[in-house]
């Protein structure tokens, strides 16, 4: 066939004639870098397919009474990358293979190979250990396809994806109506449907799991289209997703501050104690969605305030903030301004604007004067607060009404400021101020 038609393709990679097939596409091998490369030699394994074929990653063995974590890599990375954090988690077993033709891995992947293989794998595990505690299966990208299907067969306890999909095929119409725009719609599908086939449908096997299911979400995806993973996350009929957004791009989710520590802790079911603002953001993100019922989630403010919890165990203002905000508004617990006011002081103590205009709409004069500071001298412009001379004087004028007295003093000082801005004061010699007119 031949190699005259070529084009770069955001999903698929370099796509040429002679490359049009699935398994070719979609499972690029990657045995650029040998096993050895990431170390813990000690814990390399090698399982043989039903077929005979050859498979080689890591098994870390704590024992049968300690969780087994099976984890499935994306289409353009080797296993090894997640071995040193497996390494020094000592209370879960790993169990980390690498696909056909990738790393040490022998074989041509296919998607019925790849799903067989993990399974047997899985059963390699409960042969060599006599079982498990609980299964843990993780999924990043290309493998949350494998990971969806492995646990609506297996007994799973629980189910994380990385930037999952609903189907391959989707995916790569999206992205390619987005990159070739000018193309037809339905020349796209047709030769996306010749490229990917219908493979990797995870929207189809998502109902059949029952296990608590967490899913990461990149703010940025360029890749797996958002759309995508919101009708995985619709799929899943018999558990209610949790969704976290990263303030990450499709490829660098590891890389994001706190979220390795976040993964992980994910894992353990436990917050992390390492969380970074990046981390607490995307709790802070989720819960609103949950809060507005928007980007895909069903309006639920319990499960909202659930996240501003998780966000406020680490010190995050907005999480603070938040969770005043449903004690203020009676969302999810019962309305009770004391609360409120006490979430919101907590977020305020962080600089918060937003939680020192709520103190002061909820009649705090201090607050009041604070805020009217705030729009004078644009301290909290990075917050979206303007500067602005007469919202100042409004809020000081409250603040006064309130009988404060920096109110009082800066309502005359305000007023000063916009009525005589060319006036001075001097200090003569007996030390008080007098005013040059």
């Amino acid at each position: 066939m031949s190699d005259k038609f070529s084009i770069s393709h955001p999903f698929l990679g370099s796509l040429s004639l002679k490359s049009l097939a699935p398994s070719q596409l979609v499972f690029s091998p990657y045995p650029a870098d040998p096993d050895d490369k990431f170390g813990y030699m000690e814990h390399h394994v090698t399982i043989h397919a039903k077929d005979g074929t050859e498979l080689n990653g890591w098994f870390f063995n704590r024992g049968a009474d300690k969780p087994l974590v099976v984890g499935y890599h994306g289409k353009g990375v080797h296993i090894g990358w997640a071995i040193s954090e497996a390494a020094q988690d000592t209370e879960r077993s790993y169990l980390l293979i690498n696909y056909r033709g990738y790393g040490w891995s022998q074989g041509i992947a296919t998607e019925k190979d790849l799903i067989s293989d993990a399974r047997d794998c899985i059963a390699w595990c409960r042969e060599q250990t006599g079982g498990f505690s609980s299964l843990i299966i993780a999924g990043c990208s290309l493998g949350t396809g494998i990971a969806v299907q492995v646990a609506a067969a297996e007994p799973t306890d629980k189910l994380i994806l990385i930037a999952p999909y609903d189907c391959i095929y989707n995916a790569a119409v999206h992205l390619t109506h987005h990159a070739c725009p000018q193309i037809p719609l339905s020349i796209l599908k047709g030769f996306c449907k010749v490229c990917v086939g219908n493979i990797l449908r995870s929207v189809d096997f998502a109902p059949q799991v029952t296990c608590p299911v967490t899913i990461f979400m990149a703010r940025t995806d360029d890749t797996i289209p958002h759309e995508s993973t919101w009708n995985l996350f619709h799929a899943f009929t018999s558990t209610h997703p949790e969704t976290i957004w990263v303030n990450c791009t499709h490829n660098d989710f590891f890389q994001s501050p706190g979220f390795k520590e976040l993964f992980f802790d994910t894992i353990a079911g436990k917050p992390s104690v390492h969380m970074s603002d990046d981390a607490a953001w995307a709790l802070v993100n989720t819960g609103d969605d949950y809060y507005h019922g928007r980007n895909g989630s069903e309006q639920n403010y319990d499960t909202a305030l659930q996240l501003y919890r998780r966000a406020a165990d680490y010190n995050f203002h907005w999480g603070f903030f938040n969770i005043g905000k449903c004690y203020r508004e009676g969302h999810g617990v019962p309305q009770n301004l004391d609360d409120a006011r006490q979430w919101f002081r907590k977020a305020a103590q962080q600089q918060n604007f937003w939680a020192l205009l709520a103190l002061a709409e909820l009649g705090d004069a201090a607050c009041m004067n604070e805020v009217g500071d705030c729009y004078y001298d644009g301290r909290a412009e990075n917050q979206g607060c303007p500067r602005s001379p007469e919202e100042a004087l409004h809020w000081y004028r409250k603040a006064a009404e309130h009988g404060y007295h920096w109110g009082f003093f800066n309502v005359g000082n305000a007023i000063r400021k916009v009525t005589e801005p060319a006036k001075t004061l001097t200090k003569p010699a007996n030390g008080s101020a007098k005013r040059l007119t």
